[in-house]
Parts: C-alpha cells; structure tokens; sequence
C-alpha cells in the first residue's frame, strides 16, 4: 500500500497487451497497431488500482526471434515477469492456443507462479471466444476494445495483491497507528472481559478510559499530561 506494487502483463505478440495496458489506465498511452510485435522494449506507468499504486509493465510479445533489438526486448520481458510482483498472462481469445502460451499456462499452475499469476483472456467482445475452452481454472475474459469484464479483472488483480475483502477495508500502513490500534483492542478485551465477570464499574471504565487514550494517539487528542510528554521528548526548551 505504501510502496506500491509492480504488474507485467506478458504474452505472445498481438494479443492485445498494450491495448489492455491503455484500457487499464484509462488512456492511450501504449502504441497500439494490427502489426504483430509493435511494443520492443517494456513500457512502465504508475496505475491507481482501487486505491493501490501499481508500476504496470507493458512489454514485448514473447517469440522466439534472431533479431538482436527483438531478442532484447524479449529478454526484458522475462525479467519483467520474474521480479514483478504480480503477472498478467494474456491470451488471445479469437484463435486457438498456441504452444508457447501453452507452456506459460503450465508454468502459471506451479505453487511458485500459481498465486502470482493471472490469466487474462483478450478479444471476448468477438464470435465464439467466450466459449473458447481455457486449459486454466479461472481465466478473466475481458475485451480491451469495449472495455467488457476490465472490473472484474481489477478486482482479481487487487486481490491477488491484498487478499479477498470488501474494496472499503481499511489497511494500516503506519507502524504507530497499527500499535496504537493494538494497544485499543486489548483495553476493549479486557473491558469486555470485566463485564461479563460482573466486575466493578470503576474497573471497566478504567479500561475504556485507556482505549479511548489509544485511539487518541491516532486522531490528535492527547490529554494535557500526554502533549507535555511529547513536547519535551520532541524539543529542547530552556530555562
């Protein structure tokens, strides 16, 4: 969350990648052309997913090549996709699949690659490709073109970075705040625990007192006793 993360979308040449790319950031930022192998070198820019930072690595088809420009390019493409964070796997959904991708397919089941890997299904907007078979448990079968199934795709993508959970969940990125919020649900634990003892009223406020304080460390309220501590820890004051 605070960091960000890094996503390469992989693939064979003209399968829609940078098309993708362009739709995932909501602008044409990608060259985009019917020519198979237009993308040589990796594109990168930042994208705000539900709230995430995300570097998305747009890069070379991957094919087997002898040009020394192409061969580059493709050599980049792999270690986009071994550092990266996250791969998105893209396939072409208006044709049959292809060996290599067959192989990528594979590698995407392993228990290294397999939760690191999503397998995205390009071009579903034409005849026959949402029927298309799939040897992959759960591809998301989007259209760049129309935009149709990008929101599910986002939402996989976001929860393969964070886990399952509401888009609203909060997460603590701040060790303070996360210690703080620690420190407040132990006090309610133990306020919970005084009440169902039937323990003394004075004993149980005690400990929402000190859960109310904890909250405070977080939203600014501090009482008096708690400021001069902090100011004193914080600046040198003379006499």
């Amino acid at each position: 969350m605070r960091d960000g993360a890094t996503l390469a979308m992989i693939g064979l040449p003209n399968v829609g990648k940078s098309s993708l790319f362009n739709r995932l950031l909501a602008r044409d930022r990608a060259i985009v052309t019917p020519r198979a192998g237009t993308t040589r070198d990796t594109l990168e820019e930042d994208l705000n997913l539900d709230g995430i930072p995300v570097r998305l690595i747009d890069t070379a088809g991957l094919r087997e090549v002898t040009d020394d420009v192409e061969s580059e390019g493709v050599r980049r493409a792999q270690r986009a996709r071994e550092e990266a964070d996250l791969v998105l796997l893209v396939l072409d959904g208006a044709r049959e699949i292809e060996p290599l991708e067959i192989e990528a397919l594979e590698r995407s089941r392993g228990d290294l690659e397999k939760q690191r890997t999503v397998v995205a299904v390009n071009k579903c907007d034409l005849p026959g490709a949402m029927e298309r078979a799939i040897p992959h448990p759960a591809p998301q079968r989007v259209s760049a073109l129309s935009g149709q199934g990008i929101d599910s795709l986002r939402s996989e993508l976001r929860g393969r970075l964070l886990g399952a959970g509401p888009l609203e969940d909060p997460i603590i990125t701040n060790h303070r705040h996360a210690a703080a919020l620690e420190r407040t649900r132990s006090a309610l634990a133990r306020a919970a625990r005084a009440a169902d003892d039937g323990l003394s009223e004075e004993l149980l406020l005690e400990d929402l007192r000190r859960a109310m304080s904890h909250l405070g460390e977080i939203t600014g309220e501090f009482s008096n006793e708690a400021l001069y501590d902090r100011i004193f820890s914080t600046f040198c004051i003379g006499k």
